[in-house]
This record gives C-alpha cells, sequence and structure tokens, in this order.
C-alpha cells in the first residue's frame, strides 16, 4: 500500500547516462517484480525501499490504447466532436423553455418548420 502524505522526495543523485531510464527497465519482467539487484546498483537504500512499496500488478496481455469515450475503446472521429461539443460549447444561454416538440405536429411545410 502506498502511503500518502508528503511526495517522496528521490535522494540518490542522478546517474550520468541513466536520465532516461523508464520504469521497466527496473521491472524483471518475467517474474513480475522490481529487479532489486539493479535497483541497489543504482539508487540509495531509501529509495530503494520506497520502490519496493509499489505493488506490481502481474498482467496476462500488454498494454492497448483506449479511448474512454466510446463504449468499445476505439476511436472515432464523431466521439471526438462529441466531446469537444460537450466539453468547451455552453449550452445554457442557447435553450428557451417550451414545448418546442410542438412545432413538428404543426400541419404547415417543412421548411416553415425548419425555419422555427
Amino acid at each position: 500500500m502506498i502511503e500518502i502524505g508528503e511526495p517522496p522526495f528521490i535522494e540518490t543523485p542522478t546517474i550520468g547516462g541513466l536520465e532516461n531510464m523508464m520504469v521497466d527497465d527496473i521491472i524483471d519482467s518475467s517474474n513480475a517484480c522490481w529487479n532489486v539487484e539493479l535497483l541497489n546498483q543504482f539508487l540509495c537504500p531509501r529509495d530503494v525501499h520506497a520502490i519496493m512499496k509499489i505493488p506490481i500488478i502481474a498482467s496476462s496481455h500488454g498494454d492497448e490504447r483506449l479511448w474512454r469515450f466510446t463504449s468499445n475503446g476505439e476511436y472515432t472521429v464523431r466521439s471526438a466532436y462529441q466531446l469537444i461539443m460537450h466539453e468547451f460549447i455552453d449550452y445554457n444561454g442557447l435553450s428557451m423553455e417550451g414545448d418546442w416538440s410542438l412545432i413538428w405536429k404543426l400541419e404547415i411545410s417543412p421548411r416553415v418548420k425548419l425555419f422555427l
């Protein structure tokens, strides 16, 4: 369990050439655990201890991209358009009270209905 409180500040000084190291580089993927030997090689004991508290979740499948604004997780231009329209346009001042559905029941030209 990760403790809540002050953010953990890394004490280990940056080692030249390892600035671009990724988290995946310090995980033993075959055993789904931290590579403790590698951690101890480059980090101070306090930092190793803090990293060891972070659980690694083993997954049977790799990462994949998902678009959370569609039910199937796939990106569509339509879903992006709907997101933009919903998130960025304020419709509060554009509506008027009343039962506007009555317009469609009128016996007038469809062009007039659309104009109204």
